[in-house]
């Protein structure tokens, strides 16, 4: 009998949040043999989860959705997979165990837990660090994200397995020969992700173009409009969030791969770029192992630094190339195949099942 997995993420085509990625890519990749996916939508799936033998997708309605999510929780599953994100998982967690009826609980902790992330009332923390004691296995991506875990709530990870890419799709193109370069940053227009730190580049290095994927609304988004206004600066475009297709063929046409965020878990918008064959330059600060500090890229202390080794960068087309080259490489140990077969180990260890 194969192994029910219940994946509590919407995964509908125009779902861009990492959770719901990540997700995807790893249902699609478990042995069909072995495991049987379970995933929702509230409009249109993700194409590629159709006519998946081995994949059930459940539509959610508007009326009574949550309904219906519940019901999945007791349809047998034998593994329910980052069940915190969904309405009513934490009533599914306080349930004795034998009306859960024996389904396992996997916890992946992606982002530390801290000042730059999340800030909570110390009572919901307590409510928190109550629900997730019931949770059967908590991984963490990284080292830095396992050792927050256990000083915010005491608690150990089991194991750890990183993010995972599709170095198949993330691939670099036939050669680069941009004058002047095109800096590329990635991600949430939000304070922790520092996206003013790019226009400050900018204004350094008015000789490259920078371009920010981020969104063209909100606060934050006004606000760099107003530094790009008031700095009269010419070589800067914000582009909205954009689906996988539209971002490969972005960062193939990019140089460097400029990530001055605060804090992340692993960040794998760095190995996504780093496998287009783009070095990165990023802070130090949590540790992540989606770059070799030297070697794909910089790791450094601050946005000073940052900005040196983008100079450097800048002045240094075969560095560049080097760089991009080892990312290239390095990029393949978190190819998802590699990670999913991580999970398919962990699926089996909780439930006892041998392969």
């Amino acid at each position: 009998m194969k192994i029910r997995i219940f994946f509590t993420n919407y995964v509908d085509l125009d779902n861009f949040n990492a959770q719901s990625l990540n997700v995807r890519e790893i249902a699609l990749r478990l042995n069909p043999q072995l495991f049987e996916s379970t995933l929702f939508y509230e409009r249109t799936p993700d194409p590629r989860l159709l006519n998946q033998p081995s994949i059930r997708l459940v539509k959610i309605p508007r009326r009574l959705g949550t309904v219906k999510i519940f019901q999945e929780f007791f349809r047998g599953q034998d593994i329910i997979f980052r069940a915190n994100l969904i309405r009513f998982t934490y009533l599914y967690l306080l349930m004795p165990g034998f009306l859960r009826r024996g389904a396992k609980i996997i916890e992946w902790f992606e982002g530390p837990d801290n000042e730059y992330v999340v800030w909570q009332p110390h009572y919901l923390k307590i409510i928190y660090k109550a629900l997730i004691s019931r949770v059967e296995d908590r991984i963490a991506m990284t080292e830095y994200t396992a050792e927050s875990l256990y000083k915010a709530y005491g608690f150990k990870s089991a194991s750890l397995i990183p993010v995972g890419v599709d170095t198949h799709f993330f691939t670099p193109p036939e050669g680069r020969d941009n004058n002047p370069p095109n800096v590329l940053f990635v991600g949430t227009l939000i304070e922790r992700k520092k996206p003013d730190s790019a226009l400050i580049a900018a204004r350094l290095f008015p000789e490259a173009n920078f371009i920010i994927v981020g969104g063209r609304r909100g606060d934050y988004y006004l606000l760099l409009k107003e530094l790009v206004d008031k700095w009269k600066l010419k070589n800067v475009t914000i582009l909205d969030p954009m689906p996988h297709s539209h971002l490969v063929n972005l960062m193939r046409k990019c140089d460097i791969f400029f990530h001055p965020s605060l804090v992340e878990s692993i960040s794998k918008v760095i190995i996504e770029a780093g496998a287009t064959g783009m070095p990165g330059i990023m802070l130090d600060t949590y540790r992540s192992p989606a770059m070799l500090n030297g070697v794909t890229g910089f790791q450094v202390k601050n946005l000073e630094r940052m900005l040196e080794k983008l100079e450097l960068l800048l002045a240094d087309r075969d560095l560049r190339l080097k760089m991009g080259a080892a990312a290239v490489e390095y990029a393949q140990q978190f190819d998802w195949d590699v990670i999913t077969k991580q999970w398919e180990q962990k699926f089996l260890e909780l439930t006892e099942k041998q392969i």
